[in-house]
């Protein structure tokens, strides 16, 4: 490890440790949340061990993801970004489902909200025509909608009369923060503290098949499994408001550190942060 990422890492600490951990106290909006999965849910199990069940801490759409086959079972993953675990999920068969839960039991036809922090390790590029049959980050089962990898990007999916997309680049290695809303028929898309991407306009309702929810898998008819780790998930059935949607950013920034900061900047903010506290005295 080198210096600097030493030295980022000691400022982010210090910067959680002197706001109050920041992530403890946030207050995330829970109107219309249907899915919120949280890896520090899982800190009962065991480094390493199998994860059957990834609980939804949603009350408004309490359904659980699910495997009930060991062999496509991820594993729970501790420390691994900025102290908190994760899902890893190992690009060949493993992803949690919603079982019996149809993807209308999670989001409207018209609009919906989505927040990922995940790392990839590796990126298929073997169906890069058909986005629907790449890495899925989160998805339904036959990859109408949803966040996935394909080539390059990460990329946000809608299946409305139309195939609607759109790609950001992504950084195998390195966490991500993805956010993708459709809305007006259109969909967005942006990563860590990036603007917003825009589709192309086409149609204006979602096609809410009878398929399921997953994490970690699209379509799997094409081997289009994640080969990374995911620590949290949360999905609206609605548009966020400004106010709203920056809450959710920021309080995933603050618990994982997404974007990276700069070490200028954390100087910056560790610096005003030691001066205020100074004041307050």
């Amino acid at each position: 490890m080198d210096a600097q990422t030493i030295t980022r890492r000691v400022l982010v600490v210090m910067l959680l440790a002197g706001f109050g951990a920041t992530a403890g106290r946030a207050q995330v909006p829970t109107n219309n949340l249907t899915l919120w999965l949280d890896a520090t849910s899982l800190s009962y199990l065991s480094d390493g061990a199998n994860v059957s069940v990834w609980s939804n801490k949603s009350t408004f759409v309490p359904h659980n993801m699910n495997q009930g086959t060991t062999g496509f079972q991820p594993t729970f993953q501790t420390g691994v970004v900025l102290g908190n675990p994760a899902v890893r999920f190992d690009g060949i068969d493993d992803y949690l489902q919603s079982g019996s839960q149809m993807l209308s039991n999670f989001i409207t036809a018209a609009e919906y909200t989505m927040f990922s922090v995940f790392n990839t390790v590796a990126i298929s590029t073997t169906n890069l025509t058909q986005p629907w049959r790449n890495d899925g980050i989160v998805t339904d089962s036959s990859g109408f909608i949803g966040q996935l990898l394909q080539g390059t990007n990460v990329i946000a999916y809608n299946w409305d009369g139309n195939a609607d997309q759109v790609g950001v680049p992504v950084t195998t290695g390195k966490w991500t923060l993805a956010y993708s809303r459709h809305s007006g028929g259109s969909l967005f898309l942006r990563t860590n503290n990036g603007s917003d991407q825009q589709s192309t306009l086409s149609g204006s309702t979602t096609s809410l098949t009878p398929w399921t929810l997953r994490v970690g898998s699209g379509n799997t008819a094409n081997n289009a499994f994640l080969d990374g780790d995911v620590a949290e998930v949360l999905i609206y059935n609605a548009v966020l408001s400004p106010s709203d949607e920056s809450t959710v950013q920021e309080y995933l920034f603050a618990k994982y550190g997404v974007p990276e900061p700069s070490v200028v900047t954390l100087l910056v903010a560790t610096a005003f942060l030691l001066l205020r506290r100074r004041h307050s005295r």
